[in-house]
């Protein structure tokens, strides 16, 4: 079992469902309000494009979707298999939840918390290795993004600096032209932003933080928003914690 799953905020929108499932390894999203489970999305569940904005809660499923912790794991794996399924939010009476049950893509097995971590550490170092032999100039970077903003419409460019499927990090570079937002989302998770070039600022509720080139920015674990002030790029870092393994 993953005692410390991946989870969402209940009031999480259909867009920040989609953005989690963005990495293959994520089967299942959970929907919480505090230690208890709302509901759960898989991709079948997830409304067609045009409802990004809308609350992921409207398209959650619960029924089916659940095992106590006292249930025997030959049992649990022989539901998952004949259902075709993956993944299983361990609750407790109270709908509390204790963990997710991780049946390994071989069907032989399930994952637990160290495996977890031992396979991220064995791709922290086998990228190590990637990026020795792939530097990238986050200048150069900056620069061709910026360009291809003010080009779109809506004055924004994003690129992939490091991570992706089955990582533990990923790093994104965002370019924004001056006076244009990122818009309102739920906080990624444990999270920085590195300005690269110009001024932007953080918004938080009632709270603000402004950075320039060269500062350094905590993600607050709340709703944000992200202005540029003049012609910016930053350096999104994003720490993946409970992306489930194979």
């Amino acid at each position: 079992m993953i005692s410390t799953p991946k989870t969402l905020p209940a009031r999480a929108s259909v867009d920040d469902a989609r953005a989690v499932m963005a990495d293959d390894h994520v089967h299942m999203v959970l929907l919480t309000h505090g230690d208890k489970l709302c509901g759960t999305l898989v991709r079948t569940d997830l409304p067609p494009a045009g409802s990004g904005h809308e609350p992921a809660l409207r398209w959650a499923v619960l029924p089916g979707r659940t095992v106590p912790p006292e249930a025997p794991a030959a049992l649990v794996q022989a539901r998952l298999i004949r259902h075709k399924m993956r993944r299983l939010a361990v609750i407790d009476a109270d709908h509390t939840l204790l963990g997710l049950v991780c049946l390994k893509r071989s069907r032989s097995g399930f994952c637990s918390d160290a495996g977890v971590a031992a396979r991220a550490s064995a791709t922290a170092a086998h990228t190590m290795m990637e990026i020795h032999m792939n530097d990238t100039s986050l200048t150069a970077l900056a620069e061709e993004h910026l360009a291809t903003a003010h080009e779109h419409s809506a004055g924004r460019s994003a690129h992939t600096v490091y991570g992706g499927q089955g990582r533990a990090l990923r790093q994104t570079l965002i370019a924004l032209v001056a006076g244009r937002r990122l818009g309102e989302h739920e906080s990624p998770g444990e999270a920085t932003l590195q300005v690269l070039r110009g001024s932007v600022r953080l918004h938080a509720g009632e709270d603000t933080w402004d950075g320039s080139a060269g500062d350094h920015l905590v993600i607050p674990p709340a709703r944000h928003d992200l202005e540029a002030l003049e012609d910016a790029v930053v350096l999104l870092t994003v720490a993946l914690h409970g992306v489930p393994g194979n």
